[in-house]
Order: C-alpha cells, then sequence, then structure tokens
C-alpha cells in the first residue's frame, strides 16, 4: 500500500477536469454524547469539508476532503457516515485507490463481504501488488468458504514477501477447508513460526491434526487457542488509527498490544490515552500494571497513587499501591497500604500475605513465620501447601532448622511430583544445619543435581556446591560455588552476596556450610536495610 502516492496518475487525471458529483451528507449521531476529544476531531474534519467545498476547491481537493474526514469517522466507530464520506471522495476521485480499499475495510467490518471483495477487486484490478488488499480479499474469500481464489490471492503475497505471516495463515486455513490437512499443518507452524503471539492460529492448527489422526497434538493446539490474528503492515489503516482521538480506542490498541507481548508499545499507547482521558481509571489502572510489568517502578506507582487519589476505597488499587512500594523497598510504605487495604476489606488473602513477605522481607523471622502459619491452617490444597513452604523458610531463617526441617519433609511427603523449590531448600538443610547421614545426604545429592541439570545457575550451583561439601568432596563444592560466584559476577550483584563467599572461604578450609539460607539471602526479598 502506497498511500496518497498509489494514485498519483490518476489524481492527475482528475484534477484536469471539474468533476459534477452528486454528494450526500452523512448523517452523524449525537455529537454531543461523544468525549470533547472525539468531538472535536470529527467537527474540524467537517469543518473542512466545509471550507474546501466554500473555496470551490478542485475535485481532487475536495475528495481528499472528504476521505480525511471518512478517516476521522472511522477512527472513532462511526462506520455509517464515514462509509458515505468515503463514498463522496470515490464520487470525486473514481481512480484514487485509498478509498475503495477503506470502504472495504468498512463492509468487513459490517459483515457485508460481497461488496468488500468488489471494492478489494477494485483496488487490485488497478495494483496487482497491493499486499494488504490482496490479504484482506483472501480472508474474506475464506470467510464466503472460498479458499481456490483464496489461494491466489494469498500466493500472490508470498511471492511479494515471503516471510508474510499472514500468507503462510491464509494458504493454511485454504488447505483445511480442502481437506488437505498434512499441508494446513506445515503453513500454520511456518505462520506460527514467523508470529508466535499470532494464538487464534492454533484453532485451525488444531483441527488440521485432528483431520491427521493427531488427536493428542490436536488436543494441545486448541488449548492454546486465542483470538491474535498474524499481523500485518497496513499503512492506510494504521493512517486511520492515527487520527483517533478516542481514549477507548488507545486503551483496546494497548490491551491487544500487551496481549501479544509488546510492553513497551502498550505503555506508549495508554499513556496517549491517559493524555486525552487523564482521570479514567480504567486507563490509569492499565498503565500503571503495564509500567510495573515492564519495571518502570516510577511510573507504576505515579498512576496507582492516581488512581488512590480518584478511588480512595478502591482496595485493588491500594494493593497495587503497595505492591510497587514493596518491590521499590519501600517497606514501611508498602506495609501501611498492605493494612488500608485490609482495613477497606479485611477478605483481601492477598494483602494479608503481602504482610507476612514484608515480615520477611525484614527478616522478623519469627512474626513472619506465626503469619504464614495462621494462613496455611485456613487454607487447603495446594495454597495451603504453597504458604506452608514459606513458614518453613522463615523458620529457617529464624534459626530453627528442625522445625523447617520438619515442615519440609512433611510437604515432600504430600508432593505429588518433584517440586524443585522444596527439594532444593532440604537438600540445603540436610547439608547444612540438620546433621544429615549419609542415606540423606545421598537422597539430597541426587535431587540436587537433578536440579541443577534441569536448570544450571548460581542458586542450583550454590546448592549442588554444598551438599558436595557435606559429603566431603569439597573439590567439587569449590568447582561448584566457583560457578555460583561468576554466574553472580555476571548478574552484577556479587557485591550483594556475601554469603556466596562466605561460604566458598569454608569449603576451601575443608568444612560444610553451617546454614540453608544465610539471613541476607534474597529468597526473604528485600533487603533488611531498605524501608
Amino acid at each position: 500500500m502506497t498511500g496518497f502516492l498509489r494514485g498519483a496518475a490518476a489524481l492527475l487525471f482528475v484534477f484536469s477536469t471539474l468533476v459534477q458529483a452528486q454528494l450526500v451528507q452523512p448523517e452523524l449521531p449525537d455529537l454531543g454524547e461523544l468525549p470533547e476529544p472525539v468531538r472535536e476531531a470529527v467537527e474540524q474534519a467537517r469543518e473542512n469539508v466545509r471550507l474546501t467545498e466554500q473555496a470551490n476547491a478542485p475535485a481532487p481537493l475536495l475528495a481528499q476532503a472528504w476521505g480525511q474526514y471518512g478517516e476521522a469517522l472511522q477512527a472513532h466507530g462511526l462506520t455509517a457516515p464515514a462509509r458515505q464520506a468515503y463514498l463522496n471522495a470515490h464520487e470525486l476521485a473514481p481512480g484514487f485507490l485509498d478509498w475503495p480499499y477503506l470502504l472495504g475495510t468498512l463492509d468487513i467490518s459490517d459483515g457485508r463481504l460481497e461488496p468488500a471483495l468488489d471494492w478489494f477487486g477494485l483496488v487490485l484490478a488497478s495494483d496487482g501488488t497491493d499486499v494488504p488488499a490482496l490479504i484482506r480479499r483472501g480472508q474474506t474469500y475464506l470467510e464466503l468458504d472460498r479458499p481456490e481464489p483464496a489461494i491466489r490471492d494469498f500466493e500472490r503475497v508470498l511471492q511479494l514477501n515471503p516471510e508474510s505471516a499472514a500468507g503462510l495463515a491464509g494458504l493454511g486455513r485454504a488447505a483445511l477447508a480442502q481437506g488437505r490437512f498434512a499441508e494446513a499443518v506445515d503453513y500454520l507452524q511456518q505462520a506460527l513460526g514467523r508470529a508466535p503471539s499470532a494464538s487464534a492460529l492454533y484453532q485451525p492448527l488444531g483441527m488440521a491434526l485432528r483431520g491427521q489422526g493427531d488427536t493428542e497434538r490436536a488436543r494441545a493446539a486448541l488449548a492454546q487457542a486465542g483470538e491474535i490474528t498474524p499481523a500485518f503492515p497496513d499503512p492506510l489503516i494504521e493512517r486511520v488509527r492515527s487520527r483517533s482521538r478516542s481514549p477507548q480506542f488507545y486503551l483496546e490498541l494497548a490491551l491487544g498490544q500487551a496481549e501479544a507481548g509488546n510492553l513497551a508499545g502498550a505503555q506508549s499507547l495508554l499513556a496517549s490515552a491517559l493524555s486525552l482521558a487523564p482521570d479514567d481509571p480504567l486507563i490509569i489502572e492499565n498503565y500503571g500494571d503495564v509500567s510495573a510489568r515492564l519495571g518502570a517502578l516510577v511510573e507504576a506507582r505515579d498512576a496507582f497513587a492516581a488512581l488512590v487519589e480518584l478511588q480512595p476505597r478502591n482496595a485493588s488499587a491500594r494493593f497495587r499501591l503497595a505492591q510497587v512500594d514493596e518491590l521499590m523497598g519501600r517497606l514501611d510504605e508498602a506495609e501501611q497500604g498492605y493494612r488500608r487495604v485490609l482495613a477497606i476489606d479485611e477478605g483481601f488473602d492477598e494483602a494479608r500475605e503481602a504482610m507476612a513477605f514484608v515480615e520477611l522481607a525484614r527478616r522478623r523471622f519469627d512474626a513472619a513465620a506465626a503469619a504464614f502459619e495462621r494462613m496455611a491452617d485456613a487454607a487447603s490444597g495446594p495454597d495451603a501447601q504453597r504458604l506452608r513452604y514459606w513458614q518453613a523458610m522463615a523458620r529457617l531463617g529464624a534459626g530453627d532448622c528442625a522445625e523447617g526441617a520438619a515442615l519440609l519433609e512433611r510437604l515432600r511427603q504430600l508432593e505429588d511430583g518433584f517440586d524443585p523449590e522444596v527439594l532444593g531448600a532440604l537438600a540445603r538443610v540436610r547439608a547444612s544445619c540438620l546433621g544429615a547421614g549419609e542415606a540423606q545426604l545421598s537422597e539430597a545429592f541426587n535431587w540436587a543435581e537433578v536440579i541443577y541439570q534441569d536448570a544450571p545457575g548460581m542458586e542450583t550451583a550454590a546448592t549442588l556446591a554444598m551438599v558436595y561439601a557435606a559429603m566431603g568432596l569439597f573439590d567439587d563444592a569449590v568447582d561448584l560455588q566457583a560457578q555460583a560466584l561468576f554466574e553472580a559476577l555476571k548478574l552484577g550483584i556479587l557485591d550483594a552476596r556475601p554469603d556466596l563467599q562466605e561460604d566458598m572461604a569454608r569449603y576451601r578450609e575443608g568444612q560444610r556450610a553451617t546454614r540453608p539460607f544465610a539471613p541476607a539471602h534474597p529468597v526473604y526479598g528485600a533487603d533488611a536495610g531498605q524501608g
């Protein structure tokens, strides 16, 4: 799609002749019901048409004014008046291809598929290399259960752009419609390789796999089916979107970008939405959430603080603000925030649990253990087991090795599978403070080695080193601890992990570790000196 340049030759031709056209004024809804920025955008575009007509401008310029009016209407969901504005533009400049294309997109959104084919056909009759028009016409053919012409369009797309995920997806869907299941699987897997976030493709992929008789893979694919389709460059639609002054439009677009994994793009779109509606609670909340996920904690905190100011009784907003404070190491503010949440809603269990983690981060291990114990006693199933794990970790932090070990052993008996967190902690306990015998150490070694082999890294290397040292294999312990230190150095946190260097010194002296986790270990959260 080449935008205004695409119809340059036709534009010059039309410019030479004043076209006497019968134009119809679009019927608008009550603009007073629209947000002020939207109303201003629509009124400005309408006024531009009026001024262009008043100036007796040539037909091509008037066509541009009508087309831009249509874009302003389409950008804000006013499809019926937008269609009429585009029809006027097309009447004035029939050789200019932007307006037929946009009319086709409107017809698709309204379910008018046959007229949409006519409009895209008009575009492609003049420019057979228009990839967005080929993709949209091919997709429309598929919706009409006409795979043969769809295949021709998508094959042309891949000739022009071999990497097009939308083109590959179209061929995959067409192959599925024709019962060519192996080809469908191949095309759809290629498309997913180029657009991994296009979760909508898992549905036809699952159907194609089922057609091949591969029910297990079909079930797995269908379980991943979503609504995100492969994106493709579409300059005209991007131009229409750029005219939007609707905060809701930017919010919906941002949510789609966040779902696709583009958090930076989502944050930018939400910032645009906030500029249009700075007091919209839903936009503020989403901006805070996306900023927090990006690690932009200052921006996230500002957003949630603004939301709390707007809605002081919003427990969820206060909880999010407290969470960000905790992530920033502002433990006093976090604790106060969680207490306010519980004052508003005493059944807000997440806030009660978060307060226990604040106690843990402050290294108030006894208080944390008691809090986790109360919550575990009141919970059941996986929640109870998770809380009991943190009770055990708090007991270990308090130096109560026997109680921590007993809790972890009970969790080990309850677990259906291999839980690396529980078994990793228990391996450290047996290798340090528990005084375990040879059989228990051998079992701990097996756990630690499996965990390390599955995810080699700083903590898993340190766990395995601890077990080696307990078994008297100090050379192996030094080697593994050196790897843990190297990983800490790469992460830029070596100075923050004196426990790693302290254990290395013990191993070099032929001594085992004395504690499974140092009090300053990051497993307990923010540094004890913060807050």
